[in-house]
């Protein structure tokens, strides 16, 4: 990972220093077809978490080095051209990049952004619900999360 190849110089320079890596609400709750893109998202949050715990171990302040993941919706890019949903839509890079530079700005950091911020109730509560539940939350029509994955697996290869 590149942040393990340059903190230990950002650290010794004194200054503020901020990690943002990006990952997903896939890494939440995977779509059909996303299975490996979710994993490699949930990781990434996963090494997020870990990069915070050893600098806490090795006595780094908060103050000095802070460490944030961004979990946004789909992004419209050109590999994900699909339209989202109403609770959903497909967030535009410049959008969420506003964000992610607004979030920088605060005193302290969030531990994860995520993106629209009404899904952190959702995903606060999602580890309590029975996987039927879930699976119809993901799948309805308000969310649009398996439609929207479908087509844009339909995009990406035209057969699908």
């Amino acid at each position: 990972m590149v942040t393990r190849r340059v903190l230990p110089d950002l650290v010794a320079s004194k200054k503020r220093t901020q990690v943002v890596n990006v990952a997903s609400l896939a890494a939440y709750r995977s779509a059909p077809g996303l299975t490996a893109y979710s994993a490699s998202k949930a990781a990434l949050l996963a090494a997020t978490d870990a990069l915070r715990v050893d600098l806490a171990a090795q006595g780094v302040s908060t103050r000095s080095v802070q460490v944030m993941a961004v979990a946004p919706y789909f992004m419209a890019t050109p590999l994900f051209k699909a339209r989202g949903s109403a609770l959903l839509p497909v967030m535009r890079p410049e959008f969420v990049a506003e964000r992610v530079v607004s979030a920088l700005h605060r005193p302290r950091l969030p531990r994860t952004l995520v993106m629209p911020a009404h899904m952190l109730p959702l995903l606060l509560v999602k580890p309590l619900m029975p996987h039927f539940v879930e699976n119809f939350v993901a799948g309805s029509a308000c969310l649009g999360v398996t439609r929207s994955t479908r087509e844009m697996l339909q995009g990406a290869d035209g057969k699908r």
